[in-house]
């Protein structure tokens, strides 16, 4: 057993789909699929958007334009459509792999055509055909560049004829379901139902003795601190066995963290992580982390996870800091793939080893997972192909989730599952890299870059939803009917994701919709190798490779290791995140040749801690970008020249210290800004001077905003004519002046399409009386509402529609609750942190009849009082003590409450 273990551990490290050399040149086709993919779909969507604002006028140039347009969009669905079956056949065929590249390398030749104009497009448009014809020069300089788009098309209608030809002489066929849409309403989950039904816990099987004994060291009467090691090889189970002990044991301490280390661990981003989750004060972070940290950890019992070590050097510097007090009884749980490191760390007493799994544990996991979705027994020809499968993967549960997201995904008859038997080998070693590779290659043609994309954040980020909706979508790597259908769409391809096991679930809302997911970091390391083999993204520090700055479309930035700045510009670059790592090298790129990087759409910058970034001036010569996210220390504040990048749609600046960002009040007037988040920023103006309280500063003037989050924003004020045309949809305003609560209460007409509101705490300054009443009744389309520190004397008048609410740090919550009683479409209820309860009352036939959730998060209440009729259809109760006096709930609501950490 142990021999297969260090056999699959040196496999796994390794971790390439080619297995020898002479594999290698057609293996780099082979993975060029989903850069022909994402590169034809970009086009696609870019097409039908510039067609959409074209103004149509019959006989003039612009009709021209428009039939060019139009036959991009249908040629690159053509084209499109060949890319199945050139996958298909693409292991046999030299000229299916070279059809895949091709198709690739013409639709980024028109992206980049249609990037060059589509500004000039744009400014036609938006001057109007009278206006931009009164005038020779715009006429002349609009032949110019029309004249020259149309010549570029011509040189692409040549190549797009020269790879028909060599289509039909391979024998590519077009897929006919190329062109269906991707999801229907109909197949778009409605996700409000779900309701955490499904856990998203990783299925364990094999390891009961092995939880039990981690959990006994942890829980252990014993007073002086204890380290358990847990090692095995990549894939076996480490995170998930001492993951789920940590959960189910963490509330017995005082404080707890969890971390992931990794091979290139940044220490203080570490310690940060730790001493956020510990809740030591910024203050104290500031002056001294590591020993205010440590005195910290003397002073409390704490449980601390830290996974994935993988050397002496990585231990040797957190224990400095962690191994505090020894008569506290805090424990840490380390995992580590290298039985040596955990030996290291622990000697033998406390190590825990995880082999492969047995064959009858190993079936007991195969056909658990395989019947999770299904309630049709399996037919006995199914039964023993799963037998076989499940033998190859050698006891190795990643291979075992895997191979089921593949087996789920395909039809369950004999010939599709002997498909994928055929395709394993015999042997653990090479079957895990095959069936990593093979669930990829699996994937539909659309699912291939979404997947890849996950290999630009570092190994085992939580990476949220918003953001990928926000980068997929700049990047039209998604097709979007409607804003409205943004997240659904974008949300469906996730869970296709994750039903295939290829990303794992991290943390979920109430509503049973997915908030953040993670990457094991196996498959995390196939998606850079198949990204940097098809030209997908690179990263920072493999940019000076001959000729990759010249062609790369991507680039990622969340290594520690030193980034060579010896590389030419990467003009056609069109995403660029930093996560940690290099930024400085980042930032000098920026300095230096942003007037050259006229095709970048997105830009992400994150550097955690209190160090200071200065941003360069020149960042307001992006002129193409459309997404700005900014989380770090910016000492110097924002350039003022950011307000004049007309094609930023959305900008996220987040500080990560107590003190706010300066950011210029003209960005305020971004009339095309469609998504504004602030934390923690001011406003700064030349023209007018604040008071002390910070009422008096810049109006709010962004006709075309959608979603507004401001959380400790000051230097701002709204009025009824801030939101003109009607488009917000999602408003959230945390430090809330009385001025603000004024123009919510009148529900101008602006503000009458609100669906999501977060308000509080109010911030009435100097105004003195407080406010008597809260006029919230007229918001018709208001489906969620959040408030917190509002107290029920207000006179509150609640939405009508509403389906979920959250009140936090209320007084008097029992008075609130009489008022949610009238509510009859509300499906989910939040109470936070709410005193002065005495008994929560839900009575009367009618009371909330359509309430499935309810979540009690340290409220202080005697007893919770429901009589039969009351609540029908709750489904979960989600509950954390405030304390540990006991409380009276009803019998039928014990059997469907969770207390937190028991989960």
């Amino acid at each position: 057993m142990s021999f297969h273990n260090d056999l699959v551990l040196s496999y796994g490290l390794q971790f390439l789909v080619v297995l020898n050399l002479q594999e290698e040149e057609l293996a780099q086709k082979e993975n060029q699929m989903a850069a022909a993919e994402a590169a034809a779909t970009a086009v696609i969507y870019k097409a039908v958007e510039i067609a959409g604002n074209l103004i149509l006028e019959t006989g003039s140039r612009l009709y021209h334009l428009q039939e060019n347009i139009s036959w991009i969009e249908t040629q690159m669905r053509t084209l499109q459509s060949y890319l199945n079956d050139a996958e298909s056949k693409r292991s046999m065929s030299h000229e299916a792999a070279n059809l895949i590249i091709n198709i690739r390398n013409l639709a980024h030749d028109v992206e980049d055509i249609l990037d060059t104009y589509l500004p000039d497009i744009e400014s036609h448009n938006t001057k109007g055909s009278f206006q931009f014809f009164k005038h020779a020069s715009c006429i002349l300089c609009f032949g110019v560049k029309a004249n020259s788009f149309a010549l570029e098309i011509e040189k692409i209608k040549r190549r797009a004829a020269e790879i028909e030809e060599s289509r039909r002489n391979c024998g590519i066929k077009a897929d006919s379901n190329a062109n269906a849409e991707a999801a229907t309403d109909a197949e778009l989950w409605d996700r409000r139902k779900l309701f955490l039904r499904a856990t998203h816990e990783s299925k364990i099987v094999g390891r009961q003795n092995i939880l039990q004994k981690l959990k006994e060291e942890i829980l252990s009467e014993d007073k002086g601190s204890r380290i358990i090691s847990v090692v095995g090889p990549a894939g076996v189970g480490k995170t998930t066995v001492a993951k789920r002990v940590y959960q189910k044991t963490k509330n017995e301490f005082e404080v707890s963290a969890t971390i992931y280390v990794s091979q290139e661990p940044r220490l203080e981003e570490l310690l940060l992580d730790i001493a956020k989750q510990v809740e030591l004060s910024e203050d104290k972070i500031k002056k001294d982390l590591v020993r205010n940290l440590y005195l910290l950890l003397q002073e409390k019992r704490f449980l601390i996870f830290l996974d994935d070590i993988w050397d002496f050097k990585s231990w040797d510097s957190l224990s400095s800091v962690l191994l505090t007090n020894p008569g506290n009884r805090s424990r840490i749980i380390v995992t580590s793939r290298y039985k040596d490191v955990g030996r290291y760390i622990v000697g033998e007493s406390s190590l825990i080893s995880l082999d492969l799994l047995g064959e009858e544990e190993g079936k007991e996991l195969f056909f658990d997972l395989i019947m999770a979705t299904s309630k049709e027994a399996l037919l006995p020809e199914l039964r023993d192909i799963g037998e076989k499968i499940m033998e190859r993967c050698g006891g190795l549960p990643l291979a075992i989730v895997l191979v089921v997201g593949l087996l789920r995904a395909r039809e369950r008859s004999s010939h599709a599952w002997k498909q994928v038997l055929k395709s394993m080998s015999q042997g653990v070693e090479k079957t895990c890299l095959e069936i990593l590779a093979l669930s990829y290659q699996d994937l539909p043609t659309e699912l291939k870059p979404l997947f890849l994309y996950f290999g630009m954040f570092p190994a085992d980020h939580e990476i949220f939803v918003s953001d990928l909706l926000s980068m997929w979508i700049m990047e039209k790597l998604v097709k979007i009917d409607g804003p409205r259908m943004q997240e659904s769409i974008v949300e469906a391809n996730i869970d296709k994701l994750i039903s295939r096991n290829l990303i794992q679930v991290s943390t979920t809302r109430l509503d049973g919709r997915v908030r953040s997911v993670r990457v094991h970091d196996l498959l995390h390391s196939l998606c850079i190798q198949l990204a940097e083999d098809n030209n997908f993204f690179c990263t920072l520090n493999n940019l000076k490779t001959v000729g990759t700055a010249a062609i790369v479309r991507r680039i990622t930035c969340n290594s520690n290791e030193h980034a060579d700045e010896n590389f030419g510009v990467p003009k056609k670059l069109r995403s660029l995140l930093c996560l940690g790592g290099s930024h400085e090298v980042l930032l000098n790129l920026l300095k230096r040749n942003a007037s050259d990087l006229k095709f970048l759409r997105n830009l992400i910058i994150e550097i955690e801690g209190g160090k200071a970034i200065r941003l360069p001036n020149e960042i307001a010569k992006l002129s193409g970008l459309s997404y700005l996210k900014l989380t770090a220390y910016l000492a110097s504040g924002i350039p003022s020249g950011i307000s004049s990048m007309k094609n930023l749609l959305t900008l996220e600046v987040i500080s990560t210290t107590s003190h706010p960002i300066h950011i210029p009040g003209s960005i305020l007037k971004m009339k095309q800004l469609q998504h504004l988040s602030l934390r923690n920023i001011k406003f700064v103006s030349s023209s007018s001077i604040f008071k002390s309280i910070n009422i008096e500063g810049v109006e709010i003037a962004l006709p075309n905003l959608k979603t507004l989050d401001f959380a400790k924003v000051y230097g701002y004020y709204i009025t009824p004519n801030s939101f003109k045309n009607s488009s917000l949809r999602k408003l959230r305003i945390l430090r809330l002046y009385w001025q603000t609560l004024k123009v919510l209460s009148k529900a101008t007409q602006s503000l009458r399409n609100l669906e999501v509101l977060k308000l509080g705490p109010p911030f009435l300054g100097e105004m003195g009386s407080s406010p008597s009443r809260v006029d919230l009744s007229r918001y018709q389309y208001l489906a969620k509402l959040h408030l917190q520190w509002f107290p029920s004397s207000w006179q509150i008048q609640l939405p009508p529609n509403l389906m979920q609410i959250t009140l936090e740090h209320t007084p008097n919550i029992g008075d609130f609750v009489k008022l949610l009683k009238r509510l009859s479409k509300l499906e989910i209820i939040k109470l936070k942190y709410c005193y002065g309860v005495g008994n929560l009352e839900f009575l009367g036939e009618h009371s909330l009849p359509q309430v499935q959730v309810l979540v009690l998060w340290d409220v202080d209440f005697d007893e919770l009082i429901v009589d039969e009729t009351g609540l029908p259809k709750l489904y979960k109760i989600i509950y954390k003590p405030v304390d540990n006096r006991p409380r009276i709930i009803p019998e039928r609501f014990k059997k469907i409450m969770v207390v937190a950490g028991e989960r």
